[in-house]
Protein backbone atom coordinates (compact mmCIF):
# COMPACT_ATOMS: atom_id res chain seq x y z
CA UNK A 1 0.00 0.00 0.00
CA UNK A 2 2.94 2.25 0.74
CA UNK A 3 4.49 1.88 -2.97
CA UNK A 4 0.75 2.44 -4.78
CA UNK A 5 0.83 4.89 -7.31
CA UNK A 6 -1.67 7.95 -6.77
CA UNK A 7 -3.54 6.27 -10.14
CA UNK A 8 -4.21 3.02 -7.61
CA UNK A 9 -5.13 4.67 -5.05
CA UNK A 10 -7.97 7.11 -6.56
CA UNK A 11 -9.16 3.93 -8.07
CA UNK A 12 -9.38 2.36 -4.62
CA UNK A 13 -11.60 5.50 -3.73
CA UNK A 14 -13.95 4.28 -6.80
CA UNK A 15 -14.28 0.90 -5.56
CA UNK A 16 -15.23 1.72 -2.22
CA UNK A 17 -17.94 4.53 -3.90
CA UNK A 18 -19.46 1.43 -5.99
CA UNK A 19 -22.87 1.09 -5.50
CA UNK A 20 -23.51 4.12 -3.27
CA UNK A 21 -24.59 7.31 -6.21
CA UNK A 22 -24.20 10.25 -3.58
CA UNK A 23 -20.59 8.85 -2.73
CA UNK A 24 -19.79 8.41 -6.31
CA UNK A 25 -21.04 11.72 -7.31
CA UNK A 26 -19.05 13.46 -4.70
CA UNK A 27 -16.08 12.22 -5.71
CA UNK A 28 -16.67 13.14 -9.96
CA UNK A 29 -17.47 16.63 -8.08
CA UNK A 30 -13.83 16.14 -6.18
CA UNK A 31 -12.19 14.84 -9.14
CA UNK A 32 -13.49 17.81 -11.20
CA UNK A 33 -12.06 20.35 -8.74
CA UNK A 34 -9.26 18.99 -8.32
CA UNK A 35 -8.50 19.19 -11.81
CA UNK A 36 -9.73 22.34 -12.71
CA UNK A 37 -8.12 24.13 -8.98
CA UNK A 38 -5.25 22.43 -8.06
CA UNK A 39 -4.01 20.20 -10.53
CA UNK A 40 -0.61 19.77 -8.96
CA UNK A 41 -2.39 18.12 -5.92
CA UNK A 42 -4.56 15.51 -8.08
CA UNK A 43 -1.17 14.18 -8.88
CA UNK A 44 0.14 13.75 -5.08
CA UNK A 45 -0.42 10.33 -3.43
CA UNK A 46 -3.42 10.39 -1.41
CA UNK A 47 -2.74 9.97 2.50
CA UNK A 48 -2.16 6.59 3.94
CA UNK A 49 -3.46 6.66 7.73
CA UNK A 50 -3.72 3.35 10.21
CA UNK A 51 -7.15 1.93 10.61
CA UNK A 52 -8.13 0.47 14.35
CA UNK A 53 -10.12 -2.82 12.59
CA UNK A 54 -7.36 -3.53 10.09
CA UNK A 55 -3.97 -4.45 10.83
CA UNK A 56 -2.56 -2.17 8.08
CA UNK A 57 -2.41 0.83 6.92
CA UNK A 58 -5.19 2.40 4.36
CA UNK A 59 -6.13 5.13 2.13
CA UNK A 60 -7.41 8.03 4.18
CA UNK A 61 -11.40 8.00 2.22
CA UNK A 62 -12.03 11.44 1.32
CA UNK A 63 -15.53 11.01 0.47
CA UNK A 64 -16.56 10.05 3.70
CA UNK A 65 -14.18 12.30 5.53
CA UNK A 66 -16.06 15.16 3.98
CA UNK A 67 -19.66 13.81 4.13
CA UNK A 68 -18.27 12.95 8.28
CA UNK A 69 -17.33 17.09 8.19
CA UNK A 70 -20.18 18.71 6.46
CA UNK A 71 -22.94 16.76 8.18
CA UNK A 72 -21.82 18.17 11.26
CA UNK A 73 -21.90 21.64 9.89
CA UNK A 74 -18.60 21.97 7.97
CA UNK A 75 -14.52 22.68 8.81
CA UNK A 76 -15.49 25.73 10.59
CA UNK A 77 -17.91 24.72 13.12
CA UNK A 78 -16.02 20.93 13.32
CA UNK A 79 -13.43 23.33 14.88
CA UNK A 80 -14.70 25.74 17.12
CA UNK A 81 -17.06 22.50 18.62
CA UNK A 82 -13.66 20.97 19.30
CA UNK A 83 -15.43 17.65 17.40
CA UNK A 84 -12.32 15.86 15.27
CA UNK A 85 -12.00 13.64 17.97
CA UNK A 86 -15.11 12.65 17.69
CA UNK A 87 -15.02 12.82 13.12
CA UNK A 88 -11.51 10.46 14.00
CA UNK A 89 -13.68 7.50 16.19
CA UNK A 90 -16.69 7.87 13.35
CA UNK A 91 -14.04 6.71 10.81
CA UNK A 92 -12.24 4.40 13.36
CA UNK A 93 -8.65 5.80 12.53
CA UNK A 94 -5.80 5.51 14.59
CA UNK A 95 -4.38 9.21 14.37
CA UNK A 96 -4.58 12.25 16.12
CA UNK A 97 -7.21 15.06 15.72
CA UNK A 98 -5.56 17.68 15.04
CA UNK A 99 -3.50 15.35 12.25
CA UNK A 100 -7.05 14.67 10.56
CA UNK A 101 -7.86 18.30 10.84
CA UNK A 102 -4.69 19.35 9.35
CA UNK A 103 -5.52 16.57 6.28
CA UNK A 104 -8.71 17.92 5.71
CA UNK A 105 -7.71 21.63 4.80
CA UNK A 106 -4.70 20.36 2.68
CA UNK A 107 -7.16 18.30 0.53
CA UNK A 108 -10.71 19.33 1.58
CA UNK A 109 -11.54 22.81 2.83
CA UNK A 110 -11.41 24.22 -0.90
CA UNK A 111 -13.49 21.87 -2.28
CA UNK A 112 -15.83 22.65 0.83
CA UNK A 113 -16.05 25.90 0.12
CA UNK A 114 -16.19 26.15 -3.84
CA UNK A 115 -19.11 23.31 -3.17
CA UNK A 116 -21.40 24.40 -0.02
CA UNK A 117 -20.18 27.80 0.83
CA UNK A 118 -20.37 29.11 -3.52
CA UNK A 119 -17.13 30.67 -3.23
CA UNK A 120 -15.01 30.34 -6.67
CA UNK A 121 -11.78 28.37 -6.11
CA UNK A 122 -8.32 30.21 -5.36
CA UNK A 123 -5.22 29.80 -6.79
CA UNK A 124 -2.49 30.01 -4.81
CA UNK A 125 -0.16 32.46 -6.33
CA UNK A 126 3.52 33.24 -4.48
CA UNK A 127 3.77 36.08 -2.47
CA UNK A 128 5.59 39.04 -3.42
CA UNK A 129 8.87 39.67 -1.95
CA UNK A 130 10.80 43.07 -1.25
CA UNK A 131 12.46 44.43 -3.75
CA UNK A 132 16.15 45.31 -3.30
CA UNK A 133 17.57 48.79 -4.36
CA UNK A 134 19.11 47.38 -7.69
CA UNK A 135 15.84 46.43 -8.69
CA UNK A 136 14.47 49.94 -7.42
CA UNK A 137 16.94 51.36 -9.84
CA UNK A 138 16.10 48.89 -12.33
CA UNK A 139 12.51 49.71 -12.55
CA UNK A 140 11.04 52.14 -15.30
CA UNK A 141 9.77 55.18 -14.16
CA UNK A 142 5.79 55.06 -14.23
CA UNK A 143 5.64 58.02 -16.70
CA UNK A 144 7.80 56.17 -19.83
CA UNK A 145 6.67 53.38 -21.62
CA UNK A 146 9.18 50.55 -21.29
CA UNK A 147 10.78 49.91 -24.47
CA UNK A 148 13.19 46.44 -25.51
CA UNK A 149 16.43 46.72 -23.63
CA UNK A 150 19.55 47.20 -26.14
CA UNK A 151 22.48 45.58 -25.05
CA UNK A 152 25.83 46.84 -25.31
CA UNK A 153 26.50 44.26 -27.70
CA UNK A 154 23.83 44.61 -29.86
CA UNK A 155 22.40 40.41 -29.21
CA UNK A 156 20.28 38.88 -31.87
CA UNK A 157 17.48 38.41 -29.48
CA UNK A 158 16.92 41.50 -27.25
CA UNK A 159 15.69 41.15 -23.64
CA UNK A 160 11.97 42.55 -23.92
CA UNK A 161 10.07 43.89 -21.32
CA UNK A 162 7.06 41.94 -20.04
CA UNK A 163 5.95 44.11 -17.89
CA UNK A 164 3.80 47.31 -20.09
CA UNK A 165 4.34 49.73 -17.27
CA UNK A 166 2.19 50.48 -14.00
CA UNK A 167 0.17 53.41 -15.71
CA UNK A 168 -0.60 51.03 -18.44
CA UNK A 169 -1.51 48.19 -16.25
CA UNK A 170 -3.36 50.90 -14.46
CA UNK A 171 -5.52 51.25 -17.87
CA UNK A 172 -6.15 47.46 -18.38
CA UNK A 173 -7.56 47.39 -14.88
CA UNK A 174 -9.73 50.00 -15.02
CA UNK A 175 -11.34 48.51 -18.19
CA UNK A 176 -11.72 44.74 -16.72
CA UNK A 177 -14.90 45.73 -15.23
CA UNK A 178 -13.67 43.36 -12.53
CA UNK A 179 -14.14 45.20 -8.73
CA UNK A 180 -10.77 44.19 -7.14
CA UNK A 181 -9.06 45.05 -10.23
CA UNK A 182 -10.66 48.38 -10.40
CA UNK A 183 -10.49 49.35 -6.82
CA UNK A 184 -6.56 48.34 -7.23
CA UNK A 185 -6.30 50.83 -9.92
CA UNK A 186 -8.37 53.72 -8.13
CA UNK A 187 -6.07 53.41 -5.19
CA UNK A 188 -2.71 53.46 -7.32
CA UNK A 189 -4.05 56.53 -9.34
CA UNK A 190 -4.89 58.18 -6.10
CA UNK A 191 -1.78 58.16 -4.72
CA UNK A 192 0.62 59.11 -8.48
CA UNK A 193 -2.07 61.63 -8.89
CA UNK A 194 -1.21 63.55 -5.49
CA UNK A 195 2.56 63.96 -6.75
CA UNK A 196 4.93 65.57 -4.96
CA UNK A 197 5.51 69.33 -4.41
CA UNK A 198 9.46 69.48 -4.64
CA UNK A 199 9.47 66.87 -7.39
CA UNK A 200 8.15 67.31 -11.06
CA UNK A 201 9.31 64.24 -12.30
CA UNK A 202 6.59 62.47 -10.32
CA UNK A 203 3.22 64.40 -11.98
CA UNK A 204 1.49 61.69 -13.68
CA UNK A 205 1.08 62.88 -17.24
CA UNK A 206 -2.23 62.04 -19.43
CA UNK A 207 -0.08 61.88 -22.69
CA UNK A 208 2.18 59.57 -21.54
CA UNK A 209 -0.53 56.76 -20.90
CA UNK A 210 -2.38 56.49 -23.60
CA UNK A 211 -6.39 55.54 -22.50
CA UNK A 212 -5.83 56.64 -19.35
CA UNK A 213 -8.42 59.95 -19.35
CA UNK A 214 -10.53 57.67 -21.73
CA UNK A 215 -10.56 54.68 -18.85
CA UNK A 216 -11.57 56.91 -16.33
CA UNK A 217 -14.18 58.75 -17.90
CA UNK A 218 -15.59 55.60 -18.65
CA UNK A 219 -15.94 55.35 -14.77
CA UNK A 220 -18.11 57.89 -14.16
CA UNK A 221 -21.93 57.20 -14.05
CA UNK A 222 -24.38 58.37 -16.99
CA UNK A 223 -25.52 61.99 -17.01
CA UNK A 224 -28.91 63.10 -16.30
CA UNK A 225 -29.54 64.33 -19.72
CA UNK A 226 -28.20 60.42 -21.42
CA UNK A 227 -29.06 58.16 -18.36
CA UNK A 228 -31.07 55.10 -19.03
CA UNK A 229 -34.28 54.22 -16.81
CA UNK A 230 -32.98 52.76 -13.70
CA UNK A 231 -34.57 49.93 -11.89
CA UNK A 232 -32.76 51.24 -8.48
CA UNK A 233 -31.30 54.39 -7.35
CA UNK A 234 -27.40 54.80 -6.68
CA UNK A 235 -26.47 54.06 -3.84
CA UNK A 236 -24.13 55.41 -1.57
CA UNK A 237 -21.38 53.07 -2.68
CA UNK A 238 -22.18 54.48 -6.30
CA UNK A 239 -21.36 57.93 -5.27
CA UNK A 240 -18.28 57.02 -3.22
CA UNK A 241 -16.80 55.63 -6.55
CA UNK A 242 -17.50 58.64 -8.19
CA UNK A 243 -16.03 61.03 -5.93
CA UNK A 244 -12.86 59.08 -5.93
CA UNK A 245 -12.68 59.08 -9.53
CA UNK A 246 -13.12 62.99 -9.53
CA UNK A 247 -10.79 63.24 -6.80
CA UNK A 248 -8.12 61.60 -9.27
CA UNK A 249 -9.12 63.84 -12.44
CA UNK A 250 -9.12 66.94 -10.07
CA UNK A 251 -5.51 66.19 -8.72
CA UNK A 252 -4.37 65.50 -12.86
CA UNK A 253 -6.07 68.93 -13.99
CA UNK A 254 -3.67 70.44 -11.27
CA UNK A 255 -0.41 69.42 -13.40
CA UNK A 256 0.29 72.15 -15.87
CA UNK A 257 0.88 69.35 -18.66
CA UNK A 258 -2.45 67.77 -18.02
CA UNK A 259 -5.23 71.05 -18.82
CA UNK A 260 -5.24 70.92 -22.62
CA UNK A 261 -5.98 67.16 -22.79
CA UNK A 262 -8.23 67.19 -20.15
CA UNK A 263 -9.71 70.47 -21.31
CA UNK A 264 -10.24 68.80 -25.31
CA UNK A 265 -11.72 66.08 -23.92
CA UNK A 266 -15.46 66.11 -25.07
CA UNK A 267 -17.32 63.46 -23.31
CA UNK A 268 -15.38 64.91 -19.77
CA UNK A 269 -16.30 68.13 -20.77
CA UNK A 270 -20.33 67.53 -21.21
CA UNK A 271 -20.25 65.25 -17.98
CA UNK A 272 -18.80 68.23 -16.22
CA UNK A 273 -21.32 70.81 -16.98
CA UNK A 274 -23.92 68.45 -17.03
CA UNK A 275 -23.56 66.81 -13.66
CA UNK A 276 -26.52 67.23 -11.11
CA UNK A 277 -26.23 68.97 -7.87
CA UNK A 278 -24.64 66.38 -5.67
CA UNK A 279 -21.40 67.06 -3.69
CA UNK A 280 -20.29 65.57 -7.00
CA UNK A 281 -20.67 69.04 -8.08
CA UNK A 282 -18.15 70.94 -6.53
CA UNK A 283 -15.62 68.31 -7.81
CA UNK A 284 -16.56 68.92 -11.06
CA UNK A 285 -16.89 72.89 -10.92
CA UNK A 286 -13.27 72.52 -9.38
CA UNK A 287 -12.03 70.63 -12.32
CA UNK A 288 -13.89 73.03 -14.79
CA UNK A 289 -11.63 75.96 -12.40
CA UNK A 290 -8.53 74.19 -13.40
CA UNK A 291 -8.54 74.13 -17.38
CA UNK A 292 -10.98 77.11 -17.82
CA UNK A 293 -8.49 79.16 -19.22
CA UNK A 294 -7.31 76.76 -22.16
CA UNK A 295 -11.09 75.24 -22.80
CA UNK A 296 -11.10 75.54 -26.55
CA UNK A 297 -14.35 76.57 -28.19
CA UNK A 298 -14.99 79.19 -25.77
CA UNK A 299 -17.52 78.22 -23.56
CA UNK A 300 -21.61 77.92 -25.04
CA UNK A 301 -24.27 79.41 -23.51
CA UNK A 302 -25.45 76.50 -21.65
CA UNK A 303 -22.43 76.02 -20.07
CA UNK A 304 -21.78 79.62 -19.21
CA UNK A 305 -25.68 79.25 -17.79
CA UNK A 306 -24.10 76.43 -14.81
CA UNK A 307 -21.00 78.90 -13.97
CA UNK A 308 -22.99 82.16 -13.49
CA UNK A 309 -26.19 80.31 -11.56
CA UNK A 310 -24.30 80.41 -7.86
CA UNK A 311 -23.69 84.47 -8.63
CA UNK A 312 -27.30 84.42 -9.51
CA UNK A 313 -29.40 82.68 -6.21
CA UNK A 314 -29.62 84.69 -3.05
CA UNK A 315 -26.99 83.48 -0.86
CA UNK A 316 -25.18 81.09 -2.61
CA UNK A 317 -22.52 78.33 -0.99
CA UNK A 318 -19.16 80.29 -0.96
CA UNK A 319 -17.19 77.69 -1.84
CA UNK A 320 -19.88 77.74 -5.38
CA UNK A 321 -19.47 81.50 -5.56
CA UNK A 322 -15.32 80.65 -5.55
CA UNK A 323 -15.54 78.78 -8.30
CA UNK A 324 -17.83 81.01 -10.70
CA UNK A 325 -15.27 83.99 -10.26
CA UNK A 326 -12.28 81.86 -10.57
CA UNK A 327 -13.73 80.31 -14.09
CA UNK A 328 -14.81 84.03 -14.91
CA UNK A 329 -11.37 85.61 -14.14
CA UNK A 330 -9.72 82.48 -16.14
CA UNK A 331 -11.87 83.22 -18.55
CA UNK A 332 -11.70 87.21 -19.07
CA UNK A 333 -7.64 87.06 -18.43
CA UNK A 334 -7.01 87.03 -22.14
CA UNK A 335 -10.69 88.88 -23.89
CA UNK A 336 -14.20 88.27 -23.64
CA UNK A 337 -15.34 85.47 -24.43
CA UNK A 338 -17.77 85.96 -27.72
CA UNK A 339 -21.00 85.72 -26.29
CA UNK A 340 -20.46 86.16 -22.83
CA UNK A 341 -22.10 89.76 -22.77
CA UNK A 342 -25.38 89.28 -24.39
CA UNK A 343 -26.05 85.91 -21.93
CA UNK A 344 -29.60 86.52 -19.97
CA UNK A 345 -27.35 85.84 -16.70
CA UNK A 346 -24.44 88.22 -17.40
CA UNK A 347 -25.85 91.42 -16.06
CA UNK A 348 -26.60 90.05 -12.53
CA UNK A 349 -23.76 88.10 -12.18
CA UNK A 350 -21.81 91.48 -12.38
CA UNK A 351 -24.44 92.83 -10.37
CA UNK A 352 -23.73 90.59 -7.84
CA UNK A 353 -20.02 90.59 -8.22
CA UNK A 354 -19.66 94.43 -7.02
CA UNK A 355 -21.61 93.57 -4.24
CA UNK A 356 -19.32 91.12 -3.09
CA UNK A 357 -16.56 94.18 -2.84
CA UNK A 358 -18.02 94.24 0.31
CA UNK A 359 -18.13 90.90 1.22
CA UNK A 360 -17.70 90.49 5.38
CA UNK A 361 -17.05 87.13 6.58
CA UNK A 362 -20.05 85.59 7.75
CA UNK A 363 -22.61 88.15 6.84
CA UNK A 364 -25.77 86.98 4.49
CA UNK A 365 -24.28 87.68 1.11
CA UNK A 366 -22.88 83.96 1.34
CA UNK A 367 -23.96 80.92 2.96
CA UNK A 368 -20.30 79.63 4.80
CA UNK A 369 -19.35 76.01 4.05
CA UNK A 370 -18.99 74.88 7.44
CA UNK A 371 -18.81 76.79 10.93
CA UNK A 372 -14.83 76.53 11.39
CA UNK A 373 -14.39 78.55 8.14
CA UNK A 374 -11.59 80.54 8.39
CA UNK A 375 -10.75 81.31 4.94
CA UNK A 376 -10.37 85.49 4.42
CA UNK A 377 -8.97 85.61 7.73
CA UNK A 378 -6.91 89.06 7.83
CA UNK A 379 -3.08 87.99 7.53
CA UNK A 380 -0.93 90.88 7.27
CA UNK A 381 2.31 90.85 8.42
CA UNK A 382 1.55 94.10 10.91
CA UNK A 383 -0.79 92.46 13.22
CA UNK A 384 0.59 94.78 15.72
CA UNK A 385 -0.53 97.70 14.24
CA UNK A 386 -4.24 96.43 15.20
CA UNK A 387 -3.38 97.89 19.00
CA UNK A 388 -2.93 101.02 18.10
CA UNK A 389 -4.60 103.89 17.48
CA UNK A 390 -3.47 105.38 13.87
CA UNK A 391 -0.78 107.95 15.67
CA UNK A 392 2.16 108.47 13.59
CA UNK A 393 5.29 107.50 16.28
CA UNK A 394 7.12 110.18 13.81
CA UNK A 395 4.96 113.03 13.76
CA UNK A 396 2.98 112.44 16.91
CA UNK A 397 -0.86 113.29 14.71
CA UNK A 398 -3.52 111.18 13.53
CA UNK A 399 -2.09 110.04 9.90
CA UNK A 400 -5.95 110.58 8.36
CA UNK A 401 -5.58 114.43 8.92
CA UNK A 402 -1.87 114.36 6.96
CA UNK A 403 -3.53 115.89 4.12
CA UNK A 404 -4.67 118.62 6.13
CA UNK A 405 -1.11 119.11 7.86
CA UNK A 406 0.68 119.69 4.11
CA UNK A 407 -0.74 122.90 4.52
CA UNK A 408 0.86 124.00 8.00
CA UNK A 409 3.90 122.11 7.53
CA UNK A 410 7.05 123.99 7.62
CA UNK A 411 8.15 122.83 4.16
CA UNK A 412 7.10 120.16 1.92
CA UNK A 413 10.19 118.58 2.08
CA UNK A 414 9.84 117.80 5.55
CA UNK A 415 6.53 116.38 5.11
CA UNK A 416 8.25 114.08 2.45
CA UNK A 417 10.45 113.29 4.42
CA UNK A 418 8.78 112.09 7.15
CA UNK A 419 6.48 109.92 4.82
CA UNK A 420 9.34 108.18 3.26
CA UNK A 421 10.44 104.94 4.61
CA UNK A 422 14.02 105.78 5.42
CA UNK A 423 14.71 108.38 7.51
CA UNK A 424 16.53 110.03 5.19
CA UNK A 425 14.10 110.82 2.93
CA UNK A 426 14.82 108.44 0.02
CA UNK A 427 12.31 106.58 -1.37
CA UNK A 428 13.20 102.76 -1.39
CA UNK A 429 11.47 100.16 -2.21
CA UNK A 430 12.37 98.33 0.91
CA UNK A 431 8.70 98.83 2.72
CA UNK A 432 7.22 98.46 -0.78
CA UNK A 433 3.66 97.59 -0.21
CA UNK A 434 2.52 98.88 3.15
CA UNK A 435 -0.37 101.21 2.39
CA UNK A 436 0.59 103.87 5.31
CA UNK A 437 -2.78 105.86 4.85
CA UNK A 438 -4.85 103.06 5.86
CA UNK A 439 -3.35 102.53 9.71
CA UNK A 440 -6.42 103.99 10.90
CA UNK A 441 -9.24 103.11 8.02
CA UNK A 442 -7.65 99.51 7.33
CA UNK A 443 -6.65 97.74 10.84
CA UNK A 444 -10.32 98.61 12.43
CA UNK A 445 -11.62 95.62 13.87
CA UNK A 446 -14.75 95.92 10.95
CA UNK A 447 -12.23 96.09 8.24
CA UNK A 448 -10.62 92.65 9.85
CA UNK A 449 -13.67 91.11 9.03
CA UNK A 450 -13.71 91.10 5.16
CA UNK A 451 -13.56 88.62 3.32
CA UNK A 452 -10.11 89.15 1.06
CA UNK A 453 -10.25 85.82 -1.07
CA UNK A 454 -14.14 86.82 -2.58
CA UNK A 455 -13.19 90.13 -2.71
CA UNK A 456 -10.31 90.35 -4.49
CA UNK A 457 -11.68 87.73 -6.79
CA UNK A 458 -14.71 89.94 -7.70
CA UNK A 459 -12.48 92.93 -8.01
CA UNK A 460 -10.45 90.93 -10.43
CA UNK A 461 -13.29 90.09 -12.45
CA UNK A 462 -14.28 93.74 -12.56
CA UNK A 463 -10.64 94.94 -13.49
CA UNK A 464 -10.90 92.16 -16.55
CA UNK A 465 -13.82 93.96 -17.78
CA UNK A 466 -12.96 96.90 -17.27
CA UNK A 467 -10.37 96.41 -19.96
CA UNK A 468 -12.89 95.67 -22.44
CA UNK A 469 -14.58 98.35 -24.20
CA UNK A 470 -16.61 101.50 -23.24
CA UNK A 471 -19.83 100.32 -23.10
CA UNK A 472 -18.56 98.03 -19.69
CA UNK A 473 -16.50 100.80 -18.20
CA UNK A 474 -19.67 103.00 -18.27
CA UNK A 475 -21.86 99.57 -16.97
CA UNK A 476 -19.55 99.46 -13.92
CA UNK A 477 -19.31 102.98 -13.07
CA UNK A 478 -23.26 103.41 -13.02
CA UNK A 479 -23.71 100.31 -10.68
CA UNK A 480 -24.51 101.64 -7.19
CA UNK A 481 -21.88 102.01 -4.86
CA UNK A 482 -19.20 100.30 -7.39
CA UNK A 483 -17.03 103.85 -7.18
CA UNK A 484 -17.44 104.14 -3.11
CA UNK A 485 -16.85 100.08 -3.14
CA UNK A 486 -13.74 100.07 -5.57
CA UNK A 487 -12.06 103.92 -4.06
CA UNK A 488 -12.57 102.05 -0.26
CA UNK A 489 -10.48 99.13 -1.59
CA UNK A 490 -7.70 101.66 -2.67
CA UNK A 491 -7.14 102.07 1.04
CA UNK A 492 -8.03 98.62 2.55
CA UNK A 493 -4.59 98.55 4.06
CA UNK A 494 -3.99 95.94 1.58
CA UNK A 495 -1.18 96.22 -1.17
CA UNK A 496 -2.52 93.32 -3.49
CA UNK A 497 -6.10 94.79 -3.09
CA UNK A 498 -5.02 98.41 -3.87
CA UNK A 499 -3.16 98.23 -6.74
CA UNK A 500 -5.68 95.94 -8.19
CA UNK A 501 -8.28 98.74 -7.35
CA UNK A 502 -6.37 101.49 -8.70
CA UNK A 503 -6.06 99.39 -12.01
CA UNK A 504 -9.52 99.28 -12.08
CA UNK A 505 -10.06 102.80 -11.64
CA UNK A 506 -7.15 103.53 -14.19
CA UNK A 507 -9.24 101.22 -17.02
CA UNK A 508 -12.53 103.18 -16.18
CA UNK A 509 -10.92 106.59 -16.16
CA UNK A 510 -10.25 105.44 -19.94
CA UNK A 511 -14.01 106.23 -20.89
CA UNK A 512 -14.58 109.92 -21.10
CA UNK A 513 -18.11 109.40 -20.04
CA UNK A 514 -17.45 108.06 -16.16
CA UNK A 515 -15.83 111.37 -15.31
CA UNK A 516 -18.94 112.19 -13.03
CA UNK A 517 -18.63 109.27 -11.10
CA UNK A 518 -15.10 110.19 -10.25
CA UNK A 519 -16.35 113.38 -8.47
CA UNK A 520 -17.79 111.90 -5.38
CA UNK A 521 -14.41 109.58 -4.51
CA UNK A 522 -12.21 112.73 -5.35
CA UNK A 523 -11.43 113.11 -1.51
CA UNK A 524 -10.91 109.30 -0.71
CA UNK A 525 -8.26 109.65 -4.17
CA UNK A 526 -6.78 112.73 -2.90
CA UNK A 527 -5.77 111.53 0.48
CA UNK A 528 -4.31 108.24 -0.98
CA UNK A 529 -2.54 110.26 -3.15
CA UNK A 530 -0.91 112.85 -0.59
CA UNK A 531 -0.37 110.70 2.13
CA UNK A 532 1.04 107.06 0.42
CA UNK A 533 4.01 106.89 -0.68
CA UNK A 534 3.40 103.01 -2.74
CA UNK A 535 0.38 103.98 -4.07
CA UNK A 536 0.80 107.93 -4.83
CA UNK A 537 1.87 107.87 -8.38
CA UNK A 538 -0.76 105.47 -9.71
CA UNK A 539 -3.20 107.45 -8.15
CA UNK A 540 -1.37 110.25 -9.61
CA UNK A 541 -2.09 109.41 -13.09
CA UNK A 542 -5.85 108.44 -12.70
CA UNK A 543 -6.21 111.71 -11.41
CA UNK A 544 -4.50 113.21 -14.04
CA UNK A 545 -6.95 111.10 -16.76
CA UNK A 546 -9.73 111.81 -15.23
CA UNK A 547 -9.75 115.38 -14.28
CA UNK A 548 -7.18 116.48 -17.19
CA UNK A 549 -7.95 114.95 -20.49
CA UNK A 550 -11.73 114.01 -19.73
CA UNK A 551 -12.05 117.56 -17.78
CA UNK A 552 -11.91 119.21 -21.11
CA UNK A 553 -14.28 119.87 -23.53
Amino acid sequence: MQGATPQKQWVELQLLCRGQPGKNRILQSLLAYYTKAVPALQAQPLPVVPDTVLSMPRVLDLVQLYEEVVARGGAALVTDQELWKEVTASMKLKIAPALLQQLYATWLMGFEQAQVGGKAPRRLVPQESIATHAEIQATTSVRYTPLPMVTKRLKTHRQQLADLGVLHRIVLGLDSTLPDHVDWALNQLTVLSYGHAGDADCDVLVDHAPGLLDALFRQLPATASSRAVRLFAPTAADDEHTLRVLNILRNLSMVRENERPIASHAGLRTWLFAVPDSPAHDFALDIVVQVARVLAPPLSSAEWAVVLQPLMETAPRRCRALQSLDVLAACLADAVPPGLPTHPRFALSLQRCVTLLGRRRQDALLTEDDALDSAGWYDDDDEEDFADDGQSDELGHDLGLLPYLATTASSSRELEASLSPTSGGDRVGANMGVVFVSRQAGATPDAKKADFQVRDLALQVLYYLATTDDALRLWIARQPDAMDKIASLVACGRAETARLAVGVLANLSLNPSTWAYFLPIESVLLRVATTDASLSDLVVNVMADVYGMNALP
